[in-house]
């Protein structure tokens, strides 16, 4: 490696913070919608 990327395991850097965006997401609207 470079070492310009963190180690995530082979799933590329954008795909991790994505993934944290959509859950984050998805958790803050099911939490609104539920109350």
């Amino acid at each position: 490696g470079n070492g310009k990327l963190p180690n995530t395991g082979g799933t590329p850097a954008a795909a991790i913070g994505l993934i944290g965006i959509i859950t984050t997401a998805t958790g803050f609207y099911i939490n609104r919608k539920r109350k």
